[in-house]
């Protein structure tokens, strides 16, 4: 699965107590139309026209819209940071809902979201969690699958292992460097995946390379 971190006041769509009883996250954005029933470009199009967006700022929009909306799937799991807890979700699919597609409203994309648990900020000291929650991007994105045993383990507060242990050797295997010519041969293959037929696949390869080229 993958791993996101949400933030809600970047996103102007800071309402963590809906979220947490009716079950859902959403980005705000109203006025820009059902991004189920829309291509990516069609989705931008709407975007600089509803906003009057260009450029990079319109890159960057749009690059967190994606991620909502295609880059995102069933069964990924989302953190979102709510002062000093930090609550956690298993996601569901994107939905649209018309009736709050409002700017008085502006909660109409949403995902489903089953809350799990919530937990303190200062518990998270893996690593791995700290350069998510602190990335100064309204959608984060850790940028390798990680397994529910792993998750559980980094959520229990785990995360700093001894030198020599077996999981101390895993964590250092993780943080190794990856060489130019691994990189590329990874790269290789996602340009190669936005050629699918599968549209999914094709979305995730195209946020996982935007994730990758984002400074």
């Amino acid at each position: 699965m993958q791993l996101f971190a949400l933030k809600t006041d970047l996103l102007k769509a800071g309402r963590m107590s809906a979220f947490l009883e009716d079950h859902y996250i959403c980005i705000g954005w109203p006025g820009i139309g059902d991004l189920e029933r829309m291509e990516p470009d069609e989705a931008m199009a709407s975007l600089a026209k509803v906003y009057r967006l260009e450029g990079q700022e319109l890159a960057d929009r749009m690059q967190e819209i994606s991620m909502f909306a295609y880059g995102m799937a069933d069964g990924d799991y989302v953190l979102v940071k709510d002062g000093k807890d930090i609550h956690v979700g298993d996601l569901g699919d994107y939905y649209y809902v018309e009736d709050a597609d409002t700017p008085e409203d502006g909660t109409c994309h949403r995902r489903g979201v089953t809350w799990l648990k919530t937990v303190h900020a200062e518990v998270l000291v893996a690593p791995e969690l700290q350069r998510l929650l602190h990335e100064e991007r309204a959608i984060a994105w850790l940028d390798r699958p990680v397994d529910k045993v792993t998750l559980e383990r980094w959520l229990s507060g785990a995360g700093i292992t001894e030198p020599g242990s077996e999981a101390g050797a895993a964590s250092a295997i993780d943080q190794a460097p990856v060489d130019a010519a691994t990189l590329q041969a990874a790269l290789d293959i996602l340009k190669a995946a936005l050629y699918s037929e599968d549209a999914e696949r094709r979305e995730r390869a195209a946020v996982a390379i935007l994730a990758y080229a984002k400074p």
